[in-house]
Parts: structure tokens; sequence; C-alpha cells
């Protein structure tokens, strides 16, 4: 799922391109959590003098996190002693780049496949010799000649034999995996048991040239045994070879598992976590370029957006926790650039799923891309809505905008796309979600941009904390490194927490602040808070978050929200130690609409705080987004600690009201807006609550008169989801973007508005927007009865009628646009069919 940005953005839906309205998330298969960009520059930056903390490499930015700079104070704490397990299309681990670790061990230690698309299915081989040639025969008729030439024999004599065929390839980016103009090859694979002393393992033949003729190929074991590799070949010589290709052999299932990356997206993301010399250039590297990598592929590169398979997520992280608790001596973070929308946020399978394998293995760090359904509020995607993994908005560095793309910006800006919080406190950070980084022979281009880019980013930055923790022995958990990068991130100015969770992540300062956990054995108290508060968003009325998007309403005149506060105490923690435990905390709100009815509170045991806040009405009148948190300060004897000293926040209670625009009878049922500047980079917010009756609306936007303008508008449903996305407000084509809410669409609730400033724009943009909503009533919705009579004209009738006050004053068009029938399916696989007819006078069939 890879396209170029030229001219217009395209959204992209979960990882699927969507040029169209999307009603609901869930029409969705797991797919990337990507959106690629390839564009050339616009315009040229001033150049600054480059600092002693900034890389001379902006195209993957260390510089942002700070982890340039953490390295070059300590360069043994590059991620020696971590795996960044790779949760992911399958990364290409022949890439320079992806070679070696910087201390020039292999770089890649294992490659599984998840997903099935490598899977080789094997039967045992009939033995048979013609014209004095031995071979062995499939029941298909597959022959792999000479078995007889090769140097190693079964044990127990028996052969299995497999085929690995290039139709499995349909729809993947190399369809033509050697590279030979045909797209129908089949290549043999043969397998059996060997015994060599004392010890009996697989290996496997592949006929890599699909000659037929196996005694010319070299024996293949897994890959963690001796990190063999192999490619394809049957084009020219002087042809690069497309793919790296590893396999592991599954003797109890009579499966031969071929591992590859025919999607670009693990590869690049792999080179962000940990690359080391990528592209063969010294410097030039990704976070962590001490790390070790673990492949998991869990995409189907033949599937859109290389779609996880069923229950293929969740087996690549039940593998990854077994193969830490088997290296203890090492440290494990994953990384999971996966995701779809969600929707209730928090509450899916796989969310749950990974809070329990945190929870029950407190020194693992699971990284997610949060999703790139923004700018909407409310479009924190799964599983980036786990309470216990680390979750990435995305970042655009101003030194990566300037030198690959040309922008001027001169300040880090939030990327659009970049999926927002809003019921949950998501995201947790921000991290550079731009990057050229490693892709396999057969890509083009390397540079692409998501969220999927920023959680690797992330968990290099885990790696590197890791590391150094390692290294200095001290006493963590994988909790505290959340807690540490949190609540030492920078903030962004202009910026709510629900665009960048607690801000762009600061690894210089999140080690001092691991420092402290250490010092003061946090490990041994406590590792997060569980915060509940009432939340009408979900049905039992429970969440993370105060978060009123409800027509206006929220907590007023005397009423309060109630926050519930509880310690989460380590598995291993005794009673008698949980009993004697007790921690005060010093408030703090950071808006003046947020009121406290306490200073301080206190956990003694495993007992609950309650925190009550108000909102002050009176300073929330202005339409708009409202976000403040409630800030708890550790509280000692001495008061806080000096301002220099490591942060010591130890919980937040955020808070969001939303107050909308109103239509009715005084305003016509419409609001205007003229003349609007923006600079670039920024989104405007328009929240709009659907007036009573209403049965449509239309969105109008254009350039101001006489000014310069390039910015598009994007529109969400009161749920979240994107409904509508048009094309550029473009001053030099002085063209009118319409976007419409269909009666059929129309849902009551607080819809979301936003119009965007591309952050490549060299000046400020200006422009003017209309929204007016209808209120028709037609009945009946179908005409399902139709009068007509031999030779004349059918007839049918239905009633419009105007609930508005307003009159209308025009014309009304319909015409018999076609046939139309709904099916509602239960689908149990990965793969459904449905098959029809359609006779010579219908023209298209269209699919919703």
């Amino acid at each position: 799922m890879i396209f170029r940005i030229l001219k217009h953005v395209i959204l992209v839906k979960g990882g699927a391109i969507s040029m169209k309205p999307s009603k609901s998330r869930w029409q969705y298969v797991l797919m990337l959590g990507l959106v690629c960009f390839f564009a050339f520059p616009l315009n040229a930056q001033k150049n600054r003098p480059l600092a002693t903390d900034q890389s001379p490499w902006s195209f993957l930015s260390t510089s942002a996190s700070r982890a340039y700079e953490f390295l070059k104070a300590h360069p043994t704490y590059n991620g020696r002693g971590v795996v960044i397990i790779i949760c992911d299309s399958g990364v290409d681990m022949g890439i320079p780049g992806l070679l070696q670790t910087s201390t020039g061990e292999t770089k890649v230690i294992d490659a599984q496949d998840f997903s099935g698309q490598g899977d080789v299915p094997l039967e045992k081989g009939e033995l048979k010799s013609e014209n004095n040639q031995k071979f062995i025969e499939s029941v298909l008729g597959l022959r792999l000649k000479n078995y007889d030439k090769l140097s190693l024999k079964p044990v127990d004599g028996k052969y299995w034999i497999g085929v690995f065929d290039e139709e499995r390839f349909q729809n993947s980016r190399v369809e033509d995996i050697n590279n030979n103009g045909a797209i129908d090859d089949n290549f043999g694979v043969l397998a059996f048991k060997v015994k060599e002393g004392e010890e009996e393992y697989w290996v496997a033949y592949v006929d890599t040239d699909g000659d037929g003729y196996i005694d010319n190929e070299k024996p293949l074991r897994d890959y963690k045994v001796k990190y063999d590799t192999f490619k394809f070949r049957g084009g020219e010589a002087e042809e690069v070879d497309l793919m790296t290709f590893a396999l592991n052999i599954h003797p109890e299932d009579k499966v031969v598992s071929i591992h590859f990356a025919d999607n670009p997206h693990a590869t690049h993301v792999a080179g962000i976590a940990a690359g080391y010399r990528i592209n063969d250039q010294e410097g030039l590297n990704g976070i962590a370029p001490g790390a070790k990598i673990i492949s998991c592929k869990i995409g189907n590169g033949g599937l859109a957006g290389a779609s996880t398979t069923t229950g293929s997520m969740k087996k690549a992280i039940e593998y990854g926790v077994n193969w830490a608790k088997k290296h203890p001596e090492l440290a494990v973070v994953f990384n999971i650039s996966y995701g779809i929308g969600s929707e209730l946020e928090g509450r899916s399978e796989i969310d749950r799923f990974i809070d329990r394998t945190l929870k029950e293995n407190e020194d693992l760090v699971i990284c997610i891309s949060n999703g790139n359904e923004g700018p909407g509020v409310s479009t924190t995607g799964t599983p980036a809505a786990s309470f216990w993994a680390i979750s990435s908005g995305a970042l655009m560095p101003w030194e990566s905008a300037r030198d690959t793309y040309g922008a001027t910006l001169g300040h880090d800006v939030i990327l659009p796309f970049s999926s927002r919080g809003g019921e949950l406190m998501k995201p947790d950070l921000i991290s550079p979600g731009a990057a050229m980084s490693t892709v396999p022979q057969y890509m083009h281009y390397e540079n692409f941009w998501g969220t999927s880019m920023a959680s690797p980013q992330t968990a290099g930055a885990v790696a590197l904390l890791l590391s150094g923790a390692k290294q200095e022995n001290l006493l963590i958990k994988g909790a505290l490194i959340k807690r540490a990068l949190k609540y030492s991130a920078d903030e962004l100015p202009k910026y709510t927490a629900l665009d960048q969770g607690n801000g762009r992540v600061n690894v210089v300062k999140a080690f001092e602040l691991l420092r402290e956990y250490s010092r003061r054995k946090e490990a041994k108290q406590l590792l997060d808070y569980k915060i509940t508060t009432i939340s009408p968003v979900y049905p039992d009325e429970e969440g993370q978050t105060a978060y009123w998007r409800t027509n206006g309403y929220f907590p007023s005149e005397g009423e309060r929200q109630k926050f519930i506060v509880k310690a989460i105490f380590p598995k291993d923690k005794k009673r008698e130690e949980i009993k004697r435990f007790f921690r005060a905390f010093n408030l703090k709100a950071t808006a003046p609409w947020l009121l406290l009815d306490k200073r301080s509170t206190y956990i003694k045991a495993d007992q609950n705080a309650v925190i009550p806040v108000a909102y002050d009405k009176t300073k929330l009148t202005k339409p708009g987004l409202y976000v403040a948190k409630v800030l708890a300060y550790r509280k000692t004897g001495k008061g806080l600690l000096p301002r220099k000293a490591p942060s010591n926040i130890e919980f937040e209670l955020w808070n969001t009201i939303i107050i909308p625009y109103r239509f009715d009878a005084a305003n016509r049922y419409q609001q205007r807006f003229s003349n609007v500047k923006i600079a670039p980079g920024v989104v405007d917010r328009y929240f709009l609550l659907v007036p009573p009756g209403a049965s449509g609306a239309e969105i109008i936007l254009k350039p101001s008169s006489n000014k310069w303008c390039h910015v598009r508008p994007t529109l969400f449903d009161p749920a979240g989801h994107t409904y509508a996305t048009g094309f550029y407000a473009d001053s030099k084509r002085e063209n009118i973007i319409n976007l419409t809410i269909k009666s059929k669409d129309i849902s009551p609730g607080i819809w979301e508005l936003d119009i965007i400033s591309d952050f490549r724009n060299e000046v400020t943009s200006f422009y003017d927007l209309r929204i007016c909503f209808s209120g028709f009533s037609v009945e009946p919705k179908t005409i399902e009865t139709i009068n007509f009579n031999l030779g004349e004209v059918p007839e049918g009738e239905f009633f419009i009628t105007n609930l508005f006050s307003e009159p209308f004053i025009g014309t009304v068009r319909g015409t018999v646009c076609g046939y139309q029938k709904h099916t509602h399916k239960q689908v149990r696989s990965d793969i459904w069919t449905y098959s029809f007819k359609v006779g010579k006078e219908i023209e298209k069939v269209v699919f919703d």
C-alpha cells in the first residue's frame, strides 16, 4: 500500500487508499499503518548552521529525539544487548543497513512467517528413475532430478517434496520473483531429516533456478541456526536480485515456511529502528544501530496493504514472548507498525491481548503506530489503543521537511494524517514520521511517511534506554520505560494532548528519569496507575478520559467529573508490601477552565484516590476544542523536586470538551467564515452540531479573493470516522471544493470539519468557508410500488417536506440510477467469494 504524492493528497483509511467516504472502520481487515510518500522539493530553505547535537543525516532524523546527542555522550548505549522484534510485512535481511550491527554481528537473527503466504505444504516424494537419471516426483508430477547426488541423505530414507509457486505473489509488489519476465514459475522444495554426529535436524533444498535439478542447490537450515539465505535466479546475470529469502522447516506440520519481503514496509521500519550504515553510508544509521532484529512477518503482500491474516499478529507476539523467555540475557522490544480504525478504542480483542501480554511479562515493551486517520480527534486505531503499549504519533522535523521536501517551516509540525486521541490518553508520544530508510532492491524510492515510521523511531529510543540500563545495571521494568519517555517528552506549542500525547521523544531526558526511577527502586514500588472516569462514549460509561462530545453538554453548575486512580503494582509485590504502600500527590490544572476541589491527594495500599474536577462554563462558550490536564506531582516533605531535576509527574487526568457551532433559524442554518488565515502545516478544526430535522449538509471551501491559498478539507462523522475528503482549494486554479453529507449518511451529533494547510506551503493561506444544512423529509425513501399500464410511462409518487423554517427556493431533480441489493454475511475466513450475473442492459456494478 504505497502511493506517490505529487500534487494532491490522498487520505489513507487504516492503510487502504480511499478516495470516497468511509462508513465503518470494521469494513477493513488489519492493514499497514502506513502512508508512503515520494515528492520533489517545492522550494528552498535558508541554510542554518549545523548544531553539534544534530546529525548530518536529516533524511532519517536521529536528532529530533536527541538520540544522536545521547549516542555521542554514550557510544556503547546504542542498542547493544537489545533485540527489536519487527511484526510487519517481512524484513529483507540482505540490504545494506540491515547486514550487521555496529559491532559487526549479524543484524537480523531470526525470521519467521506467520502470515502463511510463504507456506509450502510437503508430501512424501516418490523415488523414480528414467534414462538412468534419478528423480523425486510429487503426486502432481513435479520432478526434482539428481537427488541422489546431494551431499546430505535422509536418516530415515524419506524425502518430502513441495512447490513454491509464483501464483501466491499475485497482487504483490513482486510478482516475478526470479526476474525472468514470467509470473507463473514453479520452484521445487525438497526437505528431509539428517543426522550429524549425535544431532538430528532437518534441511531443505530449493530449486532456485527452476530447472528441475536439485543437486546444484545448497542445503538450508532454519534461518536462526546459521542465517542461511537464498535468492531466485532466472533472469539475466546482470539483473538485480529482487528479494532475499530465508526459510524455516516445520516437520510436525509437514510445511516449509519461506520468509520474504514482498512489501517494503517492514524493511523500511527496521532501518529506522536499528539500521547501520544504510546505503553503505558512514553515520547514516537508524536510532539504535547496535540492536539486533527479529523479523516476524504478519502481513500477506498479496492482500491489500499487506494485510494481516487471521491470528498472525497474536502468533507473532506469542513467538516473541517465548523467545524473550529463552534469552533472558537480552532485552526485547516489539515494534508493530500495523493497525486499523477502532469502534470502541481500547476494547478490541487485540488491544486486550497486548495488555494481558505486557501485564504478564513486565520486562517487555511494545511500540505501536497510532494510526493514519487524523487529523480528526478520536481516531486512534487498534492495537494502538492498548493501555500498556507505547503508541506514537507522527512528527515532521523541520530539518527533514527542508532537505527531503524543500519546505521552509523552521519548526517541527505534527503531520495531518497522524491519528489523534479523545476517549483514550493516546498517542503517548510523537516521533519523526517521515524518513528515508532501507528498502528491498525492487523499490525505486525510499522516502516514506506515516505513523508507521514514527513507531520504529520510538522503538529505537526504547532500545537505547534498555541498552544503557543494562550497562548501568539499572533496576527497571517495561512500564517504567514508557513512563520515563512520557514524562520527559518535550511538548510542542500550539498542539493539544490529543495531537501529541506528552510530546516529542527526548532520549537524553528519558534516561535521566530512568536513572531516577532506578535510584528510588520504583520497579519494586509500582509500575503505573489505572485511571477511570465516566465516559458517555462507552456502553458501560467508563473510560480513561473525560471526553465530552455530546451536543455541547458537559458537567457544570455544581456537577463534578470524578476520576478514580488506582496504583498498579508489580505482580511479584507481596501483600504485606502493598499494605505498607503510601504515596501522596500535589495536583495542578493546566487551564483556567479546569477547576480542582483538591490540591493534594494520596493512595494508601490498594485503595483508590478519588479526584473530582469541575468545568467553568463561563470560559467554555466559544466554539472549539478545549483540552486540559490535571497533573499529579510526587508530594514529599520538601515539596516539588528542583526544576532541573527529572520530572516527578506521577499521572495525568485528561479532559476534553467540544463546543460546536450551532445551526438554527437565527443563522438560517448556515455558518460563514471569510478571509481565514492559516499557516503552513496547521489544521483548523470546525465542530458542527447537526440541527434537528437535518437531511443533509453542504460544505463549500474556496480561496479568499486576491489571496494565496492551498488548503484541503476533511470531514469526520460524530464517531471520528473519516467521512469525506476533498482536493486542494488552490488560488492558482481559483477552484471551489464541495463536500456533501448525504441524507442517508447524516447522523445526529457533532461532526468535525478540518481544513489542512500543507506543510510544504511557502506562505500563509487565506480561505473562505460556508457550511449549510438542509432539512427535507422524503417519504417513502425508496419507491417500491410503481403504477404502470402497457404502453404507458410507469408512475410512482413520493412527498418532500421542508422541516426547517427557512424557505427553499430552487429546483428538484431526480433519476432512476439503477438497482440495489443489500446483503449481510458473517465471514469466518480470510477470503469470501460472491458469485452473481448481470444482463447486457447493466452498464456497471458498484460494491460499497
